[in-house]
């Protein structure tokens, strides 16, 4: 009897452990190191000359020549550089130049010419070029109607001038832009994208899993709004296992992740407001129900979103 109520508490003690679904090892590490390096370089600090390139974290020497178009040594030289190369971020590099600046060719159209002709006077009388064609000139010679008017005399006119090739239209406007500064936070603590319970914490999920930030349960279709005003850096769904990916970058270095997007209604290089919705909640990627997965990133290091996120009612925020 004895051995028999121990068994039952085992076996109800492990299921009530027991999880309702395997955990995601969630990392966009990767991605966003490679987003940040592509939106700081085109946010220098003020406008450099087009011949200086600032180097960004991660770039490698070879990097920024394949970028260029240069020779790894061509490019070293230039800036008295010796094996192995050794870069820190925001060193200056001059960058030789390949050609010369793109001209725009205009091709060469035939002028039109002016004729003259000798007068009685000596004066010269202008003609307008081309001539009319032939078919259309009037025969002196053939006596005309008599009830044909003289047509009156037609003002002089000029020549029309050459008309150069056309040049190429302007560019179409460009899109946003994710550079530039971050506008700065309006509250210390971030706003709650969306309201639910925690399915999902913070940190190792056991097996060698790694959760870099919270998953929230909500119904498929809920709006989740920017914890923070910013600019967004990246829409997509490259990363596997998040579905539609939303990032966008704050003051203080931070940036805030929302992932398995149903919809995402913002595009990079907008501006979001503090509060704004965003995106709705679905389940794209790998998760078996409706969730949003949020990130709090101090520039690529992943941070407990709870430490940063504002105080609610402690039942939302436990973990279901």
């Amino acid at each position: 009897m004895f051995r028999s109520l121990i068994l039952l508490v085992v076996l109800g003690l492990a299921a009530c452990a027991r999880p309702t679904m395997a955990p995601v090892d969630y990392r966009i590490t990767p991605l966003l190191e490679r987003v940040l390096r592509e939106v700081d370089s085109v946010t220098s600090p003020g406008p450099q000359p087009a011949n200086l390139y600032v180097v960004q974290r991660g770039d490698t020497l070879p990097r920024i020549a394949q970028r260029y178009g240069l020779d790894t040594v061509r490019l070293a030289t230039a800036n008295g550089m010796q094996p192995p190369y050794n870069l820190r971020v925001g060193q200056r590099l001059a960058l030789p130049p390949l050609v010369t600046e793109p001209t725009v060719a205009v091709a060469s159209l035939p002028v039109a010419t002016v004729e003259v002709e000798p007068l009685g006077d000596g004066a010269k009388r202008e003609q307008p070029a081309p001539r009319a064609p032939a078919r259309a000139a009037i025969d002196e010679r053939t006596p005309q109607p008599a009830t044909r008017a003289a047509p009156a005399p037609s003002p002089k006119t000029e020549a029309p001038p050459a008309k150069a090739a056309a040049l190429p239209q302007s560019p179409p406007a460009a899109a946003p832009d994710p550079g530039g500064k971050p506008p700065p936070r309006t509250a210390s603590r971030l706003l709650w994208p969306v309201d639910g319970p925690i399915t999902v914490g913070f940190g190792p999920q056991g097996g060698g899993l790694q959760n870099d930030g919270i998953d929230i349960r909500a119904a498929k279709g809920t709006p989740f709004r920017a914890a923070e005003d910013g600019i967004v850096i990246y829409v997509g769904s490259e990363v596997r296992g998040f579905g539609n990916l939303l990032l966008v970058r704050h003051g203080d270095n931070l940036v805030t992740a929302y992932a398995h997007a149903d919809q995402i209604h913002v595009k990079k290089g907008d501006r979001v407001k503090r509060g704004q919705v965003v995106g709705r909640v679905g389940s794209t990627g790998l998760t078996g129900e409706p969730r949003l997965h949020f990130e709090v990133r101090k520039g690529t290091d992943p941070v407990d979103p709870i430490g940063h996120l504002e105080a609610r009612d402690r039942r939302m925020a436990d973990r279901g």
